[in-house]
């Protein structure tokens, strides 16, 4: 098994400004490895709040960080209530929140819940496997033009229309179970494209509509005002474009109400010898504030 790297932990330490003592909220703790990394800096009595959907991520994470005790505070839980997560567990006000919004597909891989087209596991998706909406129910009950409309719209994909006809039809002789019963679906009518594979923008739409990647981000980067105080910063990594709009628009917006100074004028990507480490990084975008 690979071991999921995180990206760009320089970077995410020097925007972030990690203070000795501070506290920090980690939105997305996957791995666990910018928690670890900031935990490392804000000794001896700092402590990070991680939350994640995922109870696999959670697990693993407390292994990882047994080491630093009570000053990691890990939670299962949707990063649209990291307001109320962080009120709950004592983080009232922090010097710096995090958001990379990169998957760890180590973690993935090992859900079982069929992210990956490369495996043939239930068509579910979720990343908290007690909410309701799984893959297999799009694929099986949502219109025709419905579905087109998510694969453009989230996986940016110019077939849309023709993967959702071929998802209609294919589904009158057969309900959708897992993963493998959609790729097949999709190879029939799409080539492969090099490395790339043609299932791969309609599982990503299909993962930010089950998981309601977008809403989830917007709602909480919104809600932060609570949290913060004079000085306090904001990183928030991207790797598509359409979470990146959504961090870049709030952004400007807090800059033009006075709320923050923008740290980033643009985007910062990984530096080229990241790149060539970990290639999953190269689509990475970091995205910075301090609140006023």
């Amino acid at each position: 098994m690979t071991t999921h790297r995180s990206v760009m932990p320089q970077e995410v330490l020097e925007y972030l400004r990690v203070l000795s003592n501070g506290t920090y909220i980690d939105c997305t703790l996957g791995g666990a490895g910018h928690t670890e990394s900031i935990l490392t800096c804000n000794g001896p009595k700092g402590r990070v709040l991680g939350i994640d959907a995922s109870p696999d991520a959670i697990v693993q994470a407390q292994t990882r960080l047994k080491k630093y005790g009570k000053r990691a505070v890990l939670v299962q839980g949707n990063f649209r209530d990291v307001v109320s997560l962080a009120t709950l567990h004592g983080f009232g006000q922090v010097d710096g929140v995090l958001y990379d919004l990169g998957l760890s597909m180590d973690l993935l891989r090992q859900s079982g819940r069929g992210f990956s087209f490369q495996e043939n596991e239930p068509l579910d998706m979720r990343f908290d496997p007690k909410q309701d909406l799984m893959a297999m129910d799009i694929v099986n009950s949502w219109k025709e033009k419905d579905i087109a409309d998510a694969i453009f719209q989230y996986g940016q994909d110019q077939a849309s229309r023709r993967i959702a006809k071929a998802i209609v039809q294919a589904r009158r002789k057969k309900r959708f179970e897992t993963t493998f019963d959609l790729v097949n679906v999709i190879e029939t009518i799409l080539p492969r494209r090099g490395k790339f594979h043609p299932a791969t923008q309609t599982f990503q739409a299909l993962r930010i509509v089950v998981n309601d990647e977008l809403g989830v981000l917007q709602s909480s980067l919104e809600s932060l005002a609570t949290l913060l105080h004079t000085g306090s910063r904001i990183v928030v990594i991207t790797f598509h474009s359409l979470e990146d709009r959504i961090v870049k628009n709030v952004f400007r917006q807090w800059g033009k109400d006075g709320f923050a100074t923008v740290l980033t004028k643009k985007v910062v990507p990984p530096t080229r010898e990241e790149i060539l480490a970990n290639p999953p990084s190269r689509s990475a975008k970091l995205r910075a504030v301090e609140w006023k």
